[in-house]
């Protein structure tokens, strides 16, 4: 597998600890908010990695992958599974915008007061961004990005 190269903005500060635990990422300047830029193994390292960023503190606000890197996506017998927690009460809206983006299959949805959580299998190569640009697009807060190896034709959602 090789890596592939990306770029993550996001709103916030990064502590010189969290910086620290970002071996081979570059912060670029910019007085705004924190760049970074750097490799990632495959798409469930930068699912981890968005993990980590969240629970530093930061908000984020791009990912994007950098031309000329190639993206690793495990295979489609193995597809990942993202669940995405978006503000607001949106699973008819996530299922349309969804239904568009090919690769992708709506898994299960839940909505709660504030909250929506969707299930979405990343069946191709390069998925998982395009999920991060619709939501972009959509100008939905994202708060929490969790991805699971597995099947979504083969086995049950797990919502929370």
């Amino acid at each position: 597998m090789s890596p592939f190269e990306v770029r993550i903005s996001a709103h916030g500060t990064l502590s010189d600890g969290a910086r620290a635990e970002l071996v081979g990422f570059d912060q670029l300047d910019d007085p705004s908010m924190v760049v970074l830029r750097g490799a990632v193994a495959d798409q469930e390292a930068l699912m981890g990695l968005l993990q980590r960023l969240r629970r530093a503190g930061l908000r984020i606000r791009d990912v994007e992958r950098m031309p000329g890197s190639t993206p690793v996506s495990p295979p489609v017998q193995e597809a990942a599974v993202a669940r995405l927690e978006v503000s607001g009460r949106v699973a008819d809206l996530l299922r349309l915008a969804m239904v568009n983006v090919s690769g992708l299959e709506v898994v299960s949805g839940l909505e709660e007061a504030s909250t929506t959580t969707i299930e979405i299998g990343l069946g191709e190569e390069g998925a998982l961004f395009n999920v991060l640009a619709d939501l972009e697009g959509l100008a939905l807060d994202l708060h929490g990005l969790h991805v699971r190896p597995g099947n979504p034709q083969t086995e049950g959602p797990s919502v929370a």
